[in-house]
């Protein structure tokens, strides 16, 4: 076992002296390109993390790299730049800066920039920037987001126009789609709400269909066992408020 290891690093840092181009980052740390990365558990690696890969990663414990293009396998992995690759990790994937391609981790997707794809976990997809795609997971967490989510609770704090079905729903700037969940929130918002209380602090041109609905500023319809509307003609109603 001890000869096939040396035998597989070995030709890893062949492959790597035959493919050694760069590039240089606003630091101007110079990253290499390589074509494969095998980690036991950073810094037991080959290449070193400031190393992009364009090709296959192997983590078996952890691994860290820059740039990672390509497929990316293993326990745990942090990229220090951008990903675009197809990630399947039995932990979790951390990635500095954005993510194109798709992320499936046994418990967290955290990516400190943007996320272009598919993101799925058993716990948190977490994007500071914005994503695009569709999340899955018990906790979806972004700043801006476009597309498909699914989990017990969604939070985002910028724009979206996005598909949710959740537990708990909660868009803290402007919404545009559909919210299904057992409490939908949010502070603007265009689109329908289904839930067991369905809240819009703001303006809200929608339709809202709960047992409680409440809104501000809103034009549109609510059926529910309570319906509140603040601007409205009757403020509270049961079955049925509209305001136009």
């Amino acid at each position: 076992m001890k000869k096939f290891s040396l035998a597989v690093f070995a030709c890893v840092a062949a492959c790597g002296a035959f493919a050694q181009t760069f590039s240089k980052t606003d630091d101007d740390i110079v990253h290499y390109n390589w074509p494969v990365s095998l980690s036991i558990a950073y810094p037991l690696q080959i290449p070193d993390c400031t190393y992009n890969i364009n090709g296959l990663a192997l983590d078996v414990i952890y691994g860290e790299r820059h740039d990672m293009n390509g497929l990316d396998l293993g326990l745990v992995s942090l990229n220090t730049g951008n990903v675009k690759a197809l990630q399947i990790k039995g932990l979790a994937s951390c990635t500095d800066f954005s993510v194109y391609g798709c992320q499936i981790s046994g418990l967290a997707n955290v990516v400190l920039g943007n996320a272009y794809g598919l993101q799925l976990s058993s716990l948190v997809n977490y994007n500071r920037g914005e994503a695009v795609g569709a999340q899955i997971a018990a906790v979806n967490s972004n700043g801006a987001f476009y597309g498909f989510q699914a989990g017990v609770f969604n939070h985002n704090k910028g724009a979206c126009r996005a598909i949710q079905f959740g537990l708990v729903n909660s868009d803290v700037n402007d919404y545009r789609g559909w919210s299904l969940g057992a409490l939908n929130y949010a502070v603007r918002y265009r689109g329908v709400q289904i839930g067991a209380i369905n809240a819009i602090a703001e303006t809200g041109r929608a339709v809202q269909i709960g047992a409680i609905n409440s809104a501000s500023n809103f034009s549109g319809v609510q059926f529910g066992l309570f319906n509140i509307i603040e601007n409205g003609a009757l403020p509270i109603m049961v079955v049925l408020n509209a305001s136009f």
